[in-house]
């Protein structure tokens, strides 16, 4: 993950930090409420809601007293967490990549690689570096078609240059 400037030796203190809750779009904000009243039912954790960048209008109920960040870079946002709550985000991939648990919803494409619900705790387990590093491999490889694959395109995408012609 180093080439991509993760670093999954991170500092993380699981029983420090805060929630962080990644807001998506208006349709998972219920979803989204109801996950952190179960998680958090006596308001003891200190919370901290990101909107997605194109509905940064969105809140938290406020009876949870969340901070709301809009404007800070999400590795900033990630180095004070100590979970990440998400329906399913790509920061959701990013958290788990830096070692930090994540709770997301149950049709989430990664959700094996999550902590569910009912094992959230005060003293949560970091992903499984070796088997996050193999699911984002799988992973990667689903984003291309296999024409694709074969003419070279996926690797001249992330080198910058042409694809290769087919033989």
């Amino acid at each position: 993950f180093r080439p991509l400037g993760i670093d999954g030796n991170a500092p993380f203190d699981p029983l420090g930090g805060e929630l962080l809750a990644l807001g998506q779009g208006p349709r998972h904000m219920g979803w989204l409420n109801a996950a952190v009243r179960e998680l958090n039912p006596k308001h003891t954790m200190r919370i901290t809601f990101r909107p997605h960048p194109s509905h940064q209008d969105l809140r938290l109920d406020q009876s949870f007293g969340a901070t709301t960040k809009v404007k800070t870079a999400l590795h900033r946002d990630l180095l004070a967490a100590r979970a990440v709550l998400t329906h399913s985000s790509a920061a959701g991939l990013i958290a788990l990549a830096r070692g930090i648990p994540v709770v997301c919803a149950s049709g989430c494409g990664y959700s094996e690689l999550c902590v569910p619900f009912s094992e959230f705790s005060n003293n949560l387990p970091c992903p499984d570096q070796d088997v996050v590093q193999d699911f984002l491999c799988s992973y990667a490889y689903s984003l291309w078609k296999a024409e694709e694959i074969e003419t070279g395109a996926p690797f001249a995408f992330l080198r910058g240059s042409k694809p290769c012609s087919k033989q």
